[in-house]
Order: C-alpha cells, then sequence, then structure tokens
C-alpha cells in the first residue's frame, strides 16, 4: 500500500491482494452467524419435537388399549382376538439418531390380584387392569377410562347389580422394539359367583391392585352416578379412598330388610399372549 500526495489531499490505494478481504470476511460472518442459530434452534427443537411424538404415539397405544378392551369383552369362550400396537414413535427428521421404542408386557394373575397388560415408552405407561385402563405418568397412576367393571340395571322396582372381575392369565413376558407388535387374547374360563341372589344391599370391592389411586377415582365416579340415579350409596363419597376401596349399594329402597337387589358377580379368565 503507498499514498500520494497532492496538495492537501492524501488517497490510498488497496495492492490488488487484498481487494477481496471484506467480501470473504462478510461471508464467514454471516455463515458462522448461521451455524450458531441453526445449532442453538436443533438443541431445543429436536428435544421438544421428540417428546411430542412420544405423546401423540402414546395416545396411539390408549386407542390399541381401547380396542383391546372391546374385544376382551366381546369374546365367547374358546375365541380368540388380536390387536396390534405399534412399539415406537416415528423418529425425529433430519437427525441421525437410534429409534425410540417401547415395551409391551404381559404380568399375569398370581393369587388373587387381576393381572395386568402393559405398554411403557420413557416415563409413561399405559396398563389393563379388570377392564380399566389406567395411565401411569411419572409413578403417579390416573384412570384412563373403564367401561363394564360395574354396571347397574333397573328391572322393574330391583335393580340389577353386575360386577365383572377380568383376571389376565398366561405367561409372564415381555417384547420391546420400534416395530408392531400383537397381543393375542382368548377367554380361558368363566364363572358366575353369583346370580339371582336377591340382596339388600352389595358391596364392591377392589382387591389386590397397585393402582389404588385410579381405582378409587373409578369407584368415586360410580358413588355420584348412582347417587344421582336414586340408587342410594351408602356414606359418602369422601369415605372412598386408596385405602378404602369400597362401594356399597343400598338399592331403590333403602329401607332396612327390604332385599331390591339381584346381584350377578362373575370372574373372566383370559389367556393373553404376545408376539
Amino acid at each position: 500500500m503507498y499514498k500520494a500526495c497532492k496538495g492537501e489531499f492524501v488517497v490510498w490505494k488497496l495492492r490488488a491482494d487484498e481487494v477481496g478481504i471484506t467480501p470473504v470476511l462478510g461471508a464467514a460472518l454471516v455463515l458462522g452467524a448461521i451455524t450458531i442459530t441453526l445449532s442453538a434452534f436443533l438443541v431445543v427443537w429436536i428435544p421438544g419435537e421428540a417428546n411430542r411424538r412420544e405423546r401423540e404415539h402414546m395416545s396411539t397405544v390408549e386407542g390399541s388399549f381401547q380396542e383391546l378392551r372391546a374385544k376382551i369383552e366381546s369374546l365367547e369362550v374358546g375365541e380368540s382376538k388380536g390387536v396390534h400396537i405399534k412399539m415406537g414413535p416415528e423418529p425425529v427428521p433430519f437427525v441421525s439418531s437410534p429409534r425410540t421404542g417401547g415395551t409391551l408386557s404381559v404380568l399375569p394373575s398370581a393369587g388373587e390380584n387381576y393381572g395386568i397388560i402393559k405398554f411403557s415408552l420413557g416415563d409413561q405407561s399405559w396398563i389393563y387392569e379388570s377392564g380399566m385402563l389406567i395411565l401411569v405418568q411419572d409413578n403417579v397412576n390416573l384412570m384412563g377410562s373403564a367401561s363394564r367393571v360395574v354396571t347397574v340395571r333397573e328391572v322393574g322396582d330391583k335393580l340389577e347389580v353386575h360386577f365383572n372381575i377380568i383376571r389376565v392369565r398366561g405367561l409372564e413376558s415381555s417384547v420391546s422394539g420400534t416395530g408392531t407388535s400383537t397381543v393375542t387374547v382368548s377367554i380361558y374360563r368363566e364363572n358366575l359367583l353369583e346370580n339371582m341372589v336377591f340382596k339388600e344391599n352389595v358391596v364392591i370391592q377392589i382387591e389386590n391392585t397397585n393402582y389404588k389411586r385410579a381405582w378409587g377415582d373409578y369407584l368415586r365416579e360410580k358413588y355420584e352416578e348412582f347417587y344421582e340415579e336414586g340408587y342410594h350409596p351408602y356414606g359418602s363419597v369422601t369415605e372412598i379412598t386408596e385405602n378404602n376401596l369400597q362401594l356399597t349399594i343400598l338399592g331403590k329402597d333403602n329401607t332396612s330388610g327390604v332385599n331390591d337387589i339381584i346381584f350377578y358377580k362373575k370372574v373372566t379368565e383370559v389367556w393373553v399372549s404376545i408376539s
């Protein structure tokens, strides 16, 4: 670089090899800014997108479990039906990482418990237990839905109360992966414990479950329903707690000595296998 003086003016001239410095430096700065912005975006977006896809997948699993429950409740003795369950969510695009898969398990009844069918992914699980669908999040169990565990029907001036217990039978097993698994169910045995028994009152008791909060929510919901219908549930809804999973129905006529309830209590044993 040199300068030439002409009167009071100073003229600076660049050498030929300095002409391209400014454009190259600008392009590098722009590229660096884009890289930093993109990296920051991916750091935030990837975990959020992965969590969103897991939540959507668990919603899909819930639908599969609802289908499973419906098929169990419609089975005849000796009949088999299957439900396909997708094991993992779709992978996050533009990212090279292993796909996330879930675990499907069958834990059959031992002793007097009901046995369960369970799907787990991350810190969430969907569980089928005796007709109830239970969502477990961060070790807290919540009632998803229950259909025909306890049903009541009016027959003239009498009530029919049905208490349906479903026990899962089979071999303890589990499968993990990202593909699709199949749950196959068939009726193993049905026992009608009580039939056409006229009672003054009936007691619905949920026993030997690890999901007491969910079952408590269910019984409290049934209490409110029966109260509105005039079936005279005994006591108060607040008496149904995790340590007292019991609901007593006094009937349409709650006068002492009036036997106006026909009580049906049935245990259905369902053989379950997964593949």
